[in-house]
């Protein structure tokens, strides 16, 4: 936790432990889905699962797994409600209690991008999860009053979740196969409304010369609340060791 090599380092013990304990099981459930350290399995039964469990705690010192039932047919899974019936599966959007609807403000001192960005991402998130077009609907009201709530105006929140439907709809099932571009990522600090002047002259003078590269400016507020509250004591260099 804490070190940008965590999830990288799990990801790969995982690996190692499903192919040396669970794959080589005959015991291992039907299905068996992971990311990172949430899995996802479906057994025949809950003696079946519990024995498998069991299995799994007793194989390394500090792999100490725990399980979730489903209730009612329905099972939480990362921000994913799957509800079972007529041996079948659907998804739909999920919330944990201590969801509080709290996004990026609208009237907060973030790039516009950042927060059209959010509604567009949201939006397919919705359509990659809801399989069923009531569910779908029900998960685009529930985003149109949580971005409300958060101050988004009512005419930027229409324009583009329907854009993204649309493209979504509209996508081609073949997609055009093109040489990609090679992504360039540049951080710069938020400066308001000159930030937005200087990335169109910096892309335009980029494309303008090397056309191969595809641009990315991030900005960043150079003032966060962390660095406010150091938390790590500070020793004076002049002091004696």
């Amino acid at each position: 936790m804490g070190s940008p090599l965590g999830p990288v380092l799990a990801n790969i013990f995982m690996c190692h432990f499903e192919e040396k304990w669970v794959m080589n099981n005959s015991a291992r459930p039907t299905i068996w889905f992971r990311y990172v350290d949430d899995t996802f399995t479906l057994f025949d039964n809950k003696d079946a699962a519990v024995k498998f469990l069991s299995y799994l705690n007793d194989r390394h010192v500090n792999i100490k797994f725990t399980i979730e039932f489903e209730q009612d047919h329905e099972l939480p899974f990362l921000h994913v409600l799957i509800k079972w019936h007529n041996n079948s599966f659907s998804t739909s959007i999920y919330r944990k209690k201590t969801f509080t609807g709290l996004y990026t403000k609208w009237d907060s001192f973030t790039p516009r991008k950042y927060k059209i960005n959010l509604i567009r991402t949201l939006t397919y998130r919705c359509l990659r999860i809801c399989l069923s077009s009531s569910s779908l609907q029900s998960a685009l009201d529930d985003l149109r009053k949580l971005l409300s709530r958060n101050g988004y105006p009512r005419g930027i929140i229409t324009y583009n979740m329907n854009d993204v439907v649309n493209r979504h709809q509209n996508k081609p099932k073949d997609p055009i196969t093109t040489v990609p571009k090679r992504e360039i990522f540049i951080v710069l600090p938020f400066l308001g409304f000159q930030s937005k002047v200087i990335t169109q002259q910096l892309k335009s003078c980029i494309y303008k010369f090397y056309g191969c590269f595809n641009v990315k400016i991030i900005f960043r507020n150079t003032r966060r609340i962390k660095s406010f509250f150091p938390y790590k004591g500070r020793f004076s260099r002049s002091q004696d060791v």
